[in-house]
């Protein structure tokens, strides 16, 4: 089911236990740069592919990373709107979401006091 247009599934040993990651490539600077995301550990999700093919549908990954073109230098806001849409959910550290308030304090402070002095 893999291919280079919708990306490729990768497990990985990562602190928490073997984890699914979405593979896909983008074009950045002329070179083909390989970029991941991990959806969830393995215990949760299933060892079968096809599970993890679903949950890659679920989220919608294909048409978030591979479908939407970039451009070329993006916006201050451009990047807050990209960072409230895919890297606000998420914690760096781990993969896991955050909390509910954390979410809502973050966008509130982007929302009333970041966007509107830049």
């Amino acid at each position: 089911m893999a291919n280079k247009i919708s990306g490729w599934l990768r497990q990985r040993e990562r602190a928490n236990g073997m984890t699914w990651l979405w593979c896909y490539q983008r074009n950045k600077n002329g070179r083909m740069v390989e970029n991941f995301i991990p959806l969830g550990l393995v215990s949760v999700i299933g060892a079968k592919e096809s599970h993890t093919w679903q949950a890659v549908g679920d989220l919608k990954l294909v048409e978030k990373y591979i479908n939407k073109p970039t451009t070329g230098k993006p916006t201050f806001g451009e990047l807050c709107v990209a960072y409230v849409r895919d890297g606000l959910p998420f914690r760096n550290k781990d993969g896991r979401r955050k909390t509910k308030g954390t979410i809502e304090t973050y966008r509130y402070h982007i929302d009333n006091h970041i966007l509107p002095r830049w």
